[in-house]
């Protein structure tokens, strides 16, 4: 279809004043980051969304989805509100969609929505993963990893035989990220800090379950007071 023909279609919004809906407006308003991450992937499956469409390459007729690369995958960018949009994408036109159909396009390319990047480097955004784009295109409920039993199991198994670290958690990080937080004992040292972490981080890319369920992750020790 020619970009001529999409945006002569009739708006599928017509009411829009591009406004962050109320939805999403109360989960960004969640101060834990664990049920603020909750809250968002939950408004965003009866939400609209912004794609920010760029002006079209040459030799094009046909605008262009904007993309940011997050941990070496390209996500699709989406935007809560047309102001947001217009400050990091000022040459862009704002293409409002159903996000579930955002979900479903991300879905069957990287996996990975980015949500209100601040500028077109996708500084700030909230990466929205594979899991999470499924159950948002798919209307099912989202099932976080700091949730998932089966993958903490998995996690604590990969450590033990590393007697000095004690515990394994999961929690979701500042930046869209999960962070896996080993618990060390005061008596550990740094050869335990490291084995731990490199135990971890191998189950993360060698564990067929583990890999599906952790996407952007850090791998931190701490010790314990």
């Amino acid at each position: 279809m020619m970009e001529g023909e999409r945006l002569s279609r009739p708006n599928p919004f017509p009411e829009d004043d591009g406004a962050v809906p109320s939805g999403l407006a109360e989960a960004f308003a969640v101060d834990d980051p664990a049920l603020r991450q909750e809250a968002i992937v939950s408004s965003l499956e009866s939400s609209r969304v912004f794609v920010a469409l760029l002006p079209p390459e040459e030799g094009s007729q046909e605008m262009r989805k904007a993309h940011v690369e997050i941990g070496g995958r390209q996500a699709l960018v989406v935007f809560s509100g047309s102001d947001a949009l217009a400050s990091a994408y000022p040459e862009a036109r704002p293409q409002p969609l159903i996000a579930r159909n955002a979900a479903a396009q991300a879905f069957m390319a990287d996996g990975l929505l980015a949500l209100d990047p601040v500028d077109s480097q996708g500084a700030g955004a909230l990466p929205i993963g594979r899991a999470a784009c499924a159950a948002i295109a798919s209307g099912e409920q989202w099932i976080p990893v700091w949730k998932d039993r089966e993958a903490l199991r998995r996690l604590r198994e990969s450590v033990r035989i590393v007697e000095r670290c004690l515990d394994v958690w999961v929690r979701p990080g500042q930046d869209g990220a999960c962070l896996v937080a080993l618990q060390m004992s005061e008596t550990s040292d740094r050869s335990d800090a490291e084995r731990a972490v490199a135990l971890v981080t191998h189950a993360l890319g060698h564990d067929e379950y583990l890999n599906s369920r952790f996407e952007l992750v850090h791998v931190v020790p701490v010790k314990t007071a």
